[in-house]
């Protein structure tokens, strides 16, 4: 008993963490647009944004994403391990727990992570091909949905639909070419390996991927979170083609802003949507402004600052891990034995 009531306190810990996990961006990101909308002389109250978010948005989201996992076979129990009888004739402890509800959560707030340690490829947290789809529609819809809203509270509809065509035409772009490449498989692969699609084979590169989505629908649920700051994949990244690794690592090195998390993919192409009105002020002769502000020193300086932090923070990362034994030993998988 008390074994089951630690477990039960531990869970309820994980929810509460992963609920409010995404709030504080989302609430940044209300803040930064009550800035730029300038109608009110505060940028509102960090707790009642934070409670209208959770009561209004993410609680009932959770609620119905829960309600529709369950109904494709997803697991939501609170059992425990159970023990079921092989086919050989030997013993298995199966996992459960309340799955579906954590991992309709852990999208929402675009976590990752995941209930069994395997992101989003075990069977017990993704069962079929419609719950692939319908967690990726988790993971994007709230960063698309505050891009909306950005142009409702400035009172500029259309400025929030330019910024949502350019979410979705960079999510396009990246994810449609890794889906391309990995369906036309590996031509580096032996003529004997087969990659043509047959009652037994899906087709194209299914190296690290699962049978039961495919090489397409597998690289659309891993490459599209690749443009959010979720890590719920479900295949190996490092089994992927070059043009469809390439796919991924754009969305990453753009700075997830396709769509992005919640909040933080509309501070980000605020970001580039300044840098864009001052590089075309410049080139007209003109003072940037942007929804009737000035563009001066001060801002581009943070836009910069912005702009300049994925780079740096990359080549420096990369190069020392180039040079240090433990990064070194990664390269291709391989393992020491020493």
């Amino acid at each position: 008993m008390a074994a089951s009531s630690t477990g039960l306190r531990l869970r309820f810990l994980l929810v509460t963490c992963s609920v409010r996990a995404p709030t504080p961006p989302a609430k940044v990101a209300l803040a930064v647009v009550r800035g730029i909308a300038g109608r009110a002389r505060t940028i509102g109250n960090f707790w009642a944004d934070l409670t209208r978010s959770l009561v209004r948005v993410f609680v009932p989201l959770s609620v119905l994403g829960a309600l529709v996992m369950v109904a494709q076979g997803a697991v939501q129990n609170f059992t425990g391990f159970r023990t079921a009888h092989t086919l050989a004739g030997g013993t298995q402890a199966i996992p459960g727990g309340p799955v579906a509800s954590m991992e309709v959560i852990k999208l929402l707030g675009t976590n990752g992570g995941s209930f069994y340690g395997v992101g989003g490829a075990h069977p017990f947290e993704n069962p079929t091909g419609f719950t692939n789809m319908f967690d990726l529609l988790l993971v994007i819809v709230l960063p698309f949905a505050i891009a909306f809203m950005f142009g409702r509270l400035i009172g500029r509809r259309r400025q929030g639909h330019a910024l949502v065509a350019v979410m979705a035409l960079l999510f396009l772009a990246h994810t449609v070419v890794s889906m391309q490449a990995e369906a036309h498989g590996n031509a580096l692969l032996p003529a004997g390996v087969s990659q043509v699609a047959s009652a037994d084979n899906p087709g194209g590169n299914m190296e690290g991927k699962e049978l039961r989505f495919g090489a397409g629908g597998s690289a659309l649920m891993t490459v599209g979170t690749m443009g959010t700051t979720a890590g719920a994949t479900d295949s190996a990244l490092d089994s992927y083609t070059p043009v469809g690794g390439a796919g991924a690592f754009v969305g990453i090195l753009l700075g997830e802003v396709s769509p992005g998390g919640e909040g933080g993919g509309l501070c980000s192409m605020l970001v580039f949507a300044l840098l864009a009105v001052f590089v075309a002020g410049l080139m007209v002769g003109r003072t940037p402004e942007f929804l009737g502000k000035k563009i001066r020193g001060p801002q581009m300086m943070l836009v910069v600052t912005y702009v300049l932090t994925i780079p740096t923070v990359t080549l420096v990362l990369g190069s020392l891990s180039l040079v240090v034994s433990s990064g070194s030993k990664a390269i291709l998988n391989r393992v020491s034995t020493a």
